[in-house]
């Protein structure tokens, strides 16, 4: 199904940036907050980009030296220029010179992990050469900074030019022509050929920005616009009908998240000719969010796949995302995490029109509020049930998913909004992270999720690897097949798990059958105390059934910040359980 197909449109002659908003006035509860990160970014100082900290992916897998200091200068501008929109450009006019300078003068906006051009097939060079005014690569970042220069030439585009004598601004549009809106409507990308994933959304919400503002030209904008739905097509493409994002909460934000930023462009940029919003898998393609949440009062989500347990969301798009869809159910969770999170201001300059557009209010209506029950997944295979104190999900799919761990057959269980048994999630991205090394990396293993070896052997990666069978059996119940998910030498005869959630807890029942010795994993964050097949956490009993030996050994996570802030601490525990048979009961109480 199509969400844009080859319909008509015309560019409209006004582009107004907020067409569709009903409460156009700036949010002034804001005005402290604002503030307070335009008071910090007049007090940055620009960190050189210098090419020994570009060549240090190339040389050693480091991303953090040079990404680090290339986004604190977007993110300075971005916070100086939504000052800007709300209290005027004079305090902030020259420091916004300074940054949008030093930005234009970089050689290139593509960071080190992504520098390669498209005569290299994807293989990455030490520095960029894109020196000789010909750009071949548009990626994620290139694509931000792009949109975050476009809005500082439509907000503050005017006091530039009386400082600078239109200097600053003629570079401005020239070098988004160059880096952005040619190569996008010249050149195939990696990205649309080698993968389809959250890059297309991500990357199109900010082309589109870039020409919504930059580009006068009404033959190369239609060319954008047709070039940007028919690459959205192909992403909206690979969701069922149920709207379930494979690559989990955490990329829902540049996934769902921004095909909707997409889908609010294109209504501007066509005077709302260009109008999808009453499609129904688009809108739960955004509900889908709303599921995944464990917890809105702690920020808890269903992490599978290359995501953190904790998420921040832009509460002010996610109102605005319910308004448009008609989704209560989207009201009603941007209006909860909207009071938990404080109404604070999540700023990103990966989505600057997002950020911006959130500055003005947006009505936060208490409606739909969350219910117990069961939701399912069938593409994507995830399956989610919530009764009383108990939360669990359950996954089946397939090891080659976008942003995949080993993980078939994985579950994860939350009594009163406090982890269980818990998915460990990602560390910080290095080189071997999106490299055929990938799974050395222990956090991407299945023995560091909630699954078994079978013969001392994990699951294996790749989407010939993927579940047998994958169903909801009963209100609060499901079923995993996954024997195909291990290698073939090793393959059991049978290998099903059922979980089952209740108001009195969480039973998961396992049934390996294997001539080889079965060990199953349990990961938890909090230290287990083990008295023969019961295991504490505190705050819930593990009690197993067909257990010979339960021993526990410690993980350390002091490699990883982000695991560390994940779980607040520096280790957490893997529970080593030894079946006496082919069955293994689990009960959480």
């Amino acid at each position: 199904m199509e969400l844009f197909g080859s319909k008509r449109f015309s560019i409209a002659g006004e582009r107004a940036f907020f067409t569709d908003v009903k409460l156009p006035e700036i949010d002034t509860s804001l005005d402290a907050q604002l503030l307070a990160r335009a008071d910090a970014a007049l007090e940055y100082q620009l960190t050189p980009l210098t090419a020994g900290m570009y060549m240090l992916y190339y040389e050693n897998g480091d991303r953090k030296t040079f990404e680090s200091a290339f986004h604190e200068r977007r993110y300075a501008l971005l916070d100086l220029v939504a000052a800007s929109v709300r209290f005027g450009n004079e305090k902030y006019i020259r420091k916004i010179i300074d940054i949008t300078w030093a930005i234009l003068e970089e050689t290139t906006w593509v960071v080190p992990a992504h520098n390669s051009n498209h005569a290299r097939q994807g293989e990455a060079i030490p520095l960029p050469d894109e020196f000789d005014g010909e750009v071949y690569t548009v990626d994620l970042f290139s694509a931000s900074t792009a949109a975050v220069l476009a809005l500082t030439l439509k907000y503050v585009g005017d006091d530039m030019s009386a400082l600078t004598k239109n200097a600053v601004t003629d570079r401005i549009k020239r070098e988004l022509y160059t880096r952005i809106i040619k190569p996008f409507c010249l050149y195939e990308m990696r990205w649309e050929r080698q993968w389809i994933n959250n890059w297309i959304p991500w990357i199109i919400s900010n082309v589109l920005t870039v020409a919504f503002v930059a580009e006068s030209d009404g033959e190369v904008m239609r060319t954008v616009v047709r070039r940007a739905m028919s690459l959205l097509d192909m992403f909206f493409a690979t969701y069922g009908e149920d709207g379930g994002c494979d690559e989990g909460p955490t990329y829902y934000t540049q996934a769902g998240q921004a095909l909707f930023d997409c889908c609010e462009l294109l209504y501007d940029i066509t005077g709302g000719e260009i109008d999808v919003f009453s499609n129904a898998k688009l809108k739960k393609i955004c509900e889908y969010i709303v599921h995944f949440c464990i917890s809105e009062s702690n920020g808890r989500f269903v992490n599978f796949a290359d995501c953190s347990p904790r998420v921040r969301l832009d509460t002010r798009s996610l109102a605005r995302m319910g308004r448009r869809l008609q989704s209560g159910l989207l009201s009603g969770f941007a209006h909860r995490l909207n009071e938990a999170q404080q109404n604070a201001i999540v700023a990103t300059a990966f989505n600057p029109h997002r950020f911006i557009k959130g500055l003005l209010k947006e009505e936060m209506y208490d409606t739909a509020e969350r219910k117990d029950g069961d939701v399912v997944y069938g593409d994507i295979e995830v399956f989610i049930s919530r009764r009383g104190k108990f939360f669990a999900a359950l996954k089946g799919g397939n090891n080659g998913e976008s942003h995949n761990h080993n993980d078939v057959g994985n579950v994860i269980i939350y009594k009163n909004e406090e982890p269980v048994l818990i998915d460990v999630g990602t560390m910080e991205y290095v080189k071997k992270t999106f490299s055929p090394d990938r799974y050395s990396i222990w956090a991407m293993q299945s023995s560091f999720h909630n699954l078994p070896e079978i013969g001392g052997v994990m699951e294996h990666e790749w989407k010939d690897y993927h579940s047998d069978e994958f169903k909801k059996i009963d209100d609060g119940k499901a079923f995993v097949s996954y024997t195909n998910v291990y290698p073939e030498e090793i393959r059991p005869e049978k290998c099903i798990r059922t979980v089952e959630v209740s108001d009195d807890g969480v039973t998961v029942a396992d049934e390996v059958k294997s001539p080889y010795d079965v060990v199953f994993n349990f990961m938890v964050c909090r230290e287990p105390q083990i008295s023969g097949c019961d295991v504490s956490l505190g705050h819930a009993v593990l009690s197993f059934e067909g257990a010979e030996k339960i021993e526990a050994e410690k993980v350390d996570l002091t490699m990883s910040p982000q695991l560390m802030n994940a779980w607040g601490d520096d280790h957490i525990f893997r529970l080593r359980v030894t079946p006496t048979g082919e069955k293994l009961t689990l009960k959480i109480s």
